[in-house]
């Protein structure tokens, strides 16, 4: 799924098919490597079995990857039947002989029917909430006005993953053509083919465009590609739209696209929350299309009323797409009746949608089921089965995003100004070429005021000099807990002699790096580490420092838990590089003293000369160089409270500002922050990184929050909560246990209060964040601001709820009895 939703993204950016499937190819073969081969011996020559081997550019990758030689891969002819050939060979072997006559009889008994699996709810048949929905839904209005004359009209185009959607609408929003394509992985041709289609089909009838306007993934190619939209929207601000201006009561949009999925919540025709599917797609139109295809079953509206015909649903469970398809496949195999599995896999949908994109927000009354998947009448009687409410499917359901963000919105920004739109409805001008379409939502997060601002910060006088005469240290600073401790390390190794230097700025390199030495699937910044390791071991240095982060950070101010851990990757992160680079073969030492700041002073000192003397310095100097370290860390602390003042002091008290909260390194990083403070620059707002608030206090809510990361997220949380004009934007990373952990909390504390969580990972496309980052703004737009007071006054005003956990077994009667959870046997010890 994250490969299909990279290629889906860029296809929208026009990146040539030849180049993503080449792409496509290269990760399938360093996926391979790093999540199989991982660390195992390779012997030469090399056996490649299965029917990928028929692939040529497979092979050829295989062996670029691998570094094979002339003759050292073997692709056997009939590699698609070496595991047969093997069976066959077994029961030669082993004298395993079957009659054919038997085989026969066998394989034609009737399979097994394969119901409900015990425990499982048995689902309602869809039949009895509806048919026919989707009808009559798609009259257009008549071209000409009772005049005669031409029809000025607006032009919307919607270019998504799974079709393209063209409308033409009239000064009176009626629309009056459209067109529903398949993208087919060719945005530019299907935009082509559509406005070739409407010209052809409109004539004269309409020769002027007011105004022109796109949304959908594919909004800022297609922008230029027209010769300048006069409006670009995201697409949740488009369904919004249009679902207002069918009726304005409207309070709920369910919309599921090709490869994203939405929900909207609306007071007033104004979007007040939304929500889109992160990674999985389990739930959206394009995995309905591929499961169609897989096993044979008919076109998406036949589909329907396969399903609906149903009288027994399974249940396929409602997680990932390897899992549902797997549950398809075993039914199939076990005789299960079609029209059942369609309806279940109706059901699977809906709950997945329901489950992880709506989650716990609100589902209004007056419900909109929006996008091309309302064509299944099965999808929609699902919805109405689970949600126990009535679900309407508005008029040109299949092409709402055109109409609303691009045709109307386009006719309401206009005003008098001309049309910027060069497509073919004007004399003299012909569908215009792609030239030049650098793609908005892939703009670099490199070089960035953000950025920048950070780095000074931290990396203050860092300039990567090297003295040719001294040892070199290498430093991963920009990798999770070592991007508030740098400060100290530099200045302790420099005062000892030391040459320090850094990696480079997270990067695409360092992403390719980190997945090439990665062995375990972890979060995306401990994979980053790798990446930054790679590029250290590459400039040959002679020591690279990685404490453990056990007991390592400081005690977080203010904390009341028993004890400040980082999480257990961020621990064993030291063995986990050096595993996978083998530092010791390359001749690189790895320093990894565990220095326990919170274990106290005798044992941090005790820790630093033992770390002198690894390094042959006297007990003397390295007191001296900590001392260094210390008043270095000292001034670093100093230049961030400075730093927040300056921040506070430039916001107006009526201004809107984000605030940008994660793990110190997620806001820190290019890659991992996403460059999102440099795109709301872009649209006119400022976005203060989270360590810039006045700190609060979360332990009487959580007063056993261990990570010291969560800590710092919650209190931020609780400012934003209580302060007027900020807004949250919370970025948490795909694979980290505490960010699932804290997610619920998060959401706890923002309560009502809008916020937008992205989860980010080496998968994470420009156009999705931008998409999100666009839609939450927008949803903005009609909250007022309020006079704010002291930003150091907000901490105060924080309400908290103290609740009954003791950090402390004292105190507590004597024979009172503990209740243990089930820990695994480490923990036991």
């Amino acid at each position: 799924m994250f490969a299909k939703t990279d290629i889906i993204h860029h296809q929208q950016d026009g990146v040539p098919v030849e180049d993503i499937l080449q792409g496509l190819a290269y990760a399938l073969i360093r996926n391979y490597r790093s999540a199989v081969i991982k660390k195992l011996p390779l012997e030469r020559p090399i056996l490649l079995a299965g029917g990928v081997g028929k692939n040529t550019e497979i092979a050829r990758i295989i062996e670029d990857v691998l570094e094979l030689g002339p003759g050292e891969l073997v692709v056997p002819e009939y590699c698609g039947n070496v595991s047969a050939t093997g069976a066959a060979l077994i029961a030669q072997r082993d004298n395993m002989q079957i009659s054919f006559d038997t085989v026969r009889i066998n394989s034609g008994k009737p399979a097994v029917p394969y119901g409900t699996e015990n425990g499982d709810v048995p689902l309602a048949a869809l039949m009895p909430f509806g048919s026919g929905d989707s009808e009559g839904k798609h009259s257009c209005s008549p071209f000409r006005p009772p005049t005669s004359t031409a029809t000025e009209c607006y032009l919307g185009v919607d270019i998504g993953s799974t079709s393209t959607n063209l409308v033409l609408m009239n000064k009176e929003s009626e629309i009056i053509s459209y067109r529903y394509l398949k993208t087919l992985g060719d945005p530019v041709a299907a935009v082509q083919k559509g406005l070739k289609d409407l010209q052809a089909e409109v004539g004269d009838m309409v020769t002027i465009i007011g105004g022109a306007g796109t949304t959908g993934s594919g909004r800022y190619l297609i922008g230029k590609m027209i010769g300048g939209a006069d409006v670009i929207k995201d697409e949740i601000t488009a369904q919004a739209t249009a679902a207002a201006a069918i009726d304005n009561t409207v309070d709920t949009i369910f919309e599921i696209g090709g490869q994203d999925s939405k929900y909207i919540s609306m007071h007033n025709g104004v979007v007040t929350d939304f929500q889109m599917n992160k990674i999985c797609a389990a739930g959206t139109g394009s995995f309905i299309e591929e499961q169609l295809k897989k096993f044979n079953i008919p076109p998406i509206t036949e589909f329907g009323d396969i399903a609906i015909a149903s009288q027994n649903p399974v249940n396929l469970g409602e997680r990932c797409t390897v899992f549902i398809e797997t549950s398809i496949a075993t039914h199939l195999a076990r005789g299960t009746q079609i029209d059942d599995i369609a309806s279940g896999l109706c059901y699977s949908i809906v709950k997945n949608y329901l489950n992880r994109v709506v989650a716990q927000k609100p589902i209004g009354e007056k419900i909109f089921l929006q996008g091309g998947i309302a064509h299944n009448q099965g999808v929609v009687n699902a919805f109405r089965s689970l949600t126990g409410k009535e679900v309407t499917v508005p008029p040109f359901f299949s092409v709402t995003g055109a109409y609303g963000g691009a045709a109307i919105l386009a006719s309401e920004e206009m005003g008098e100004n001309k049309t910027q739109f060069r497509g073919g409805f004007e004399p003299g001008l012909s569908i215009l070429s792609v030239q030049d379409t650098e793609d908005e939502s892939a703009k670099t997060t490199q070089e960035s005021p953000f950025n920048t601002s950070v780095n000074e910060i931290i990396f203050e006088g860092y300039d990567g000099s090297v003295d040719a005469s001294k040892k070199t240290v290498g430093i991963p600073p920009r990798a999770l807990f070592t991007y508030g401790m740098y400060p100290m390390f530099n200045a302790f190794f420099r005062d000892l002699g030391f040459n320090v230097i850094m990696s480079k700025p997270s990067s695409e390199e360092t992403i390719r790096l980190g997945q090439e030495y990665s062995l375990d699937e972890t979060c995306y910044p401990v994979k980053l580490i790798n990446g930054h390791v790679a590029e250290l071991v590459e400039k040959k240095v002679d020591y690279i420092f990685f404490p453990p982060d056990l007991y390592t950070v400081p005690p977080h101010p203010g904390s009341h838990t028993r004890q400040d851990y980082g999480c257990p990757y961020m621990q064993l992160a030291f063995k986990m590089v050096n595993r996978a680079m083998e530092l010791d073969k390359k001749g690189i030492v790895l320093l990894a003293p565990t220095i326990g700041f919170s274990l106290g002073e005798e044992f941090t000192m005790n820790s630093f000369m033992e770390l002198g003397r690894k390094l042959g310095k006297g007990a003397e100097e390295t007191k001296q160089a900590l001392q260094k370290g210390m008043g270095a860390y000292i001034a670093f602390e100093e230049r961030i409270q400075a730093s927040g003042k300056e921040i506070m002091q430039n916001i107006s008290p009526d201004e809107k500002v984000f605030v940008l909260i994660s793990k110190t390194y997620g806001v820190a990083d290019p890659v991992l922050n996403l460059g999102i403070p440099d795109r709301l620059a872009d649209i006119g707002y400022k976005t203060i990184p989270f360590y810039n608030l006045p700190e609060s206090d979360i332990s009487q809510e959580h007063p056993n929050i261990y990570w010291p990361f969560g800590q710092h997220i919650l209190e931020a949380a609780q400012i934003v909560k209580e302060h007027p004009n900020l807004y949250a934007i919370f970025l948490t990373h795909h694979g980290c246990g505490p960010d699932t952990v804290f997610s619920h909390y998060f959401r706890e504390i923002m309560d009502k209060k809008p916020y937008l969580n992205i989860e980010v990972d080496e998968h994470s496309s420009g156009v999705g964040v931008l998409t999100r980052l666009e839609a939450f703004v927008n949803s903005l737009r009609a909250v007022p601001t309020v006079e704010a007071e002291n930003m150091a006054n907000y901490p105060q005003q924080v309400v908290h709820t103290p609740v009954k956990i003791s950090t402390t077994l004292n105190g507590l009667p004597e024979g009172t009895t503990l209740y243990l959870p089930n820990i695994s046997p480490p923990m036991q010890t």
